[in-house]
């Protein structure tokens, strides 16, 4: 019997169609349907396929196509995992909460699994590695605890609802609950699709990533405990940024001014309560800001010269030819630096936002380990393996 299975169920679409179904960026339901109607049919972790036989797999392609089935009757076509196979559990029979802790993706069946030791047999038989905030099954044991719903390449990504993207704290987990409760629940990402089986292959092959170390994983404990007692975290301010196709008129464009306060959010330290050491900018900052005042400063007086020395008269024609010449060019060239700046400004937007895609993507901070620290703060933390191979590499044009 196949772990998961297509059915149709035919909706009038309403004037405001965007309020019956909740999906995430994938067209996956992630919240149960406030019309109890729907929420009779269409479950939590349901993923949209087509819509009156047409294909859509993200929010655009579903909006554009509900905007044009306004007031009529659709046919959608969902897929979900089948709940009659013994053993397996569809996400939508979990807790709310630990719904809520889940980024479903396209490309991948989400169940999980229920793992029952018992006097004839307690070996888990389980082998994974992490790799890239996941923890992949890379070799289950034949006839043992696991065998029997886990396959390799799965991925592992809830523990009795506690996600984990490391394998020791994958491993931990699995071995307490077993031993303390006899059982254990595991949320599993199994790949469905030919782009996702391709990534699973590869990253079966590569090497695993790079074991956290003990005192971060003591200082990632402490954030998260902080976490905890302050849910509310900071107000969330406004952003300055523009959105694409609004105030097009750079004249109307928002100002933005730089000063040398800074606002400073601690992560984590293992120096807590500790004064340190003021960090200075560096050279190179510092130049560059010191030239491009000093280019200001010296552009405002070579045009206050200039007028003053126009209105005097004092000026020899090829010499006021030249100057306005030299103006003109200096305008033309500080307008294309202008427009530069704002091509900038656009490009940082783009990229902010797939920063903000990334950090949504991200495991829990108590998770990170030392390739995840140079992938999510690559400006405090370096990989010690690149500056070693940079060392071979200049070793070998020195010979």
């Amino acid at each position: 019997m196949s772990i998961s299975f297509i059915y149709k169920i035919e909706l009038a679409i309403p004037e405001t169609p965007n309020q019956d179904l909740e999906f995430n960026t994938d067209l996956i339901i992630n919240k149960t349907s406030k019309n109890p109607d729907i929420a009779k049919h269409i479950f939590f972790g349901d993923m949209l396929m087509t819509m009156n036989d047409v294909a859509v797999t993200n929010k655009v392609d579903y909006e554009e196509t509900i905007t044009d089935l306004v007031g009529s009757v659709v046919e959608f076509w969902f897929q979900r995992i089948n709940g009659d196979l013994a053993g397996i559990k569809p996400l939508y029979q979990l807790d709310p909460e630990r719904q809520s802790k889940l980024v479903l993706a396209r490309g991948y069946l989400y169940f999980s699994i229920d793992i029952v030791k018992t006097e004839q047999n307690n070996e888990i038989g389980l082998y994974v590695k992490h790799y890239q905030n996941r923890v992949i099954v890379t070799r289950v044991k034949a006839n043992s605890l696991a065998a029997k719903h886990l396959a390799i390449g799965d991925h592992i990504l809830d523990v009795d609802g506690t996600r984990v993207s490391n394998k020791n704290i994958f491993g931990k987990l699995i071995t307490s609950n077993l031993k303390e409760l006899g059982h254990t629940n595991l949320i599993i990402e199994r790949p469905s699709s030919k782009e996702s089986e391709k990534w699973t292959e590869w990253a079966l092959d590569a090497p695993p990533s790079v074991k956290i170390r003990t005192d971060v994983q003591t200082i990632l404990e402490k954030v998260r405990n902080d976490l905890i007692d302050n849910k509310a975290g900071p107000p969330k301010l406004k952003s300055i940024l523009i959105k694409h196709g609004e105030n097009k008129d750079y004249d109307d464009m928002p100002a933005v001014s730089f000063d040398d306060d800074a606002t400073v959010f601690d992560i984590g330290s293992d120096a807590f309560g500790k004064k340190l050491k003021k960090v200075n900018r560096s050279s190179y900052q510092r130049s560059t800001l010191l030239s491009l005042r000093n280019q200001c400063q010296l552009t405002h007086l070579f045009w206050i010269l200039f007028k003053s020395n126009m209105k005097l008269g004092q000026f020899h024609t090829e010499m006021y030819q030249s100057n306005t010449k030299q103006t003109s060019a200096w305008s033309d060239y500080n307008d294309r630096r202008i427009r530069f700046q704002y091509l900038k400004h656009a490009a940082g937007v783009k990229e902010a936002s797939k920063v903000e895609e990334k950090w949504a993507k991200a495991p829990p901070v108590e998770h990170f380990d030392r390739q995840m620290f140079v992938e999510y703060f690559p400006q405090l933390f370096y990989d010690l393996r690149y500056e070693n191979n940079m060392s071979c590499i200049q070793i070998f044009f020195q010979t």
